[in-house]
């Protein structure tokens, strides 16, 4: 609900939207130049789409996130904040409840508050998973532990060790 019948998709270094009909809304070709890593190694800046009812989310590697009107594709605003950290390789944005976008990459979690421009908190932290967002919290994998933090302000909550380390992504769902 909310998405107004647009879907999105990437193919390559493409973004096509869609009406659910399967009619081509727009197609856009947003190749992203090579990044370099610590040792200066080229390595692909590869990016990962998130979609809510105002806009799609472009995140990649680099500390740059393009926020995309979703009927038309066009670039509608450009996070570029050095305290972003943009999205770790196979992971991508989780939306949250308040205006705000949360990622993880290079041990840092972060949530952007896109509507006021800022970082409104910063983890430092060994994390292994996507953020997963709900009921006003983010949970995050940390050292084989699931982490509860305040979706607001990055305040650990609780946490819990399982009897076998935990290592994958995080779902979190009604009921």
């Amino acid at each position: 609900p909310g998405l107004k019948k647009t879907d999105s998709q990437t193919v390559g270094t493409e973004v096509y939207g869609s009406k659910f009909t399967g009619e081509e809304q727009f197609f856009k070709d947003y190749y992203e130049s090579l990044i370099k890593d610590e040792e200066g190694q080229e390595l692909l800046n590869p990016w990962s789409l998130t979609i809510n009812q105002d806009s799609i989310f472009m995140c990649s590697a680099a500390s740059e996130t393009k926020i995309l009107h979703p009927h038309n594709g066009e670039v509608k605003e450009l996070i570029s904040d050095t305290l972003w950290p943009g999205c770790a390789l196979g992971t991508t944005i989780s939306v949250g409840r308040n205006n705000n976008l949360i990622a993880q990459n290079n041990g840092k979690t972060a949530s952007y508050d896109y509507k006021n421009k800022t970082i409104s908190w910063r983890i430092e932290s060994d994390v292994t998973s996507q953020p997963a967002v709900g009921y006003g919290l983010v949970f995050v994998i940390n050292q084989g532990k699931l982490k509860a933090h305040d979706e607001l302000t990055g305040e650990l909550l609780w946490q819990f060790t399982a009897q076998d380390k935990l290592t994958s992504n995080i779902i979190v769902a009604a009921n």
